[in-house]
């Protein structure tokens, strides 16, 4: 996890598990998280089930998941 600015969050190394619609479910470290897709920020490179890299998310978003 990487603090960008006081805004974004990068999380490197997520797996997505599944396309659940309007959200990806994602494997983050241990956590199991629901992402909705339309808080993806550009640089984000996971987009489909099986992808594994990069994912940028708003800091509040990461903060309510418990993820920061």
């Amino acid at each position: 996890m990487r603090l960008d600015d006081e805004n974004v969050v990068t999380f490197e190394d997520v797996h997505v598990r599944r396309d659940a619609g309007l959200a990806l479910v994602c494997g983050i470290g241990a956590n199991e998280v629901w992402v909705p897709k339309a808080q993806l920020l550009p640089g984000t490179t996971v987009r489909s089930p099986g992808d594994r890299g990069r994912l940028i998310v708003p800091r509040w978003f990461a903060l309510d998941q418990g993820l920061v």
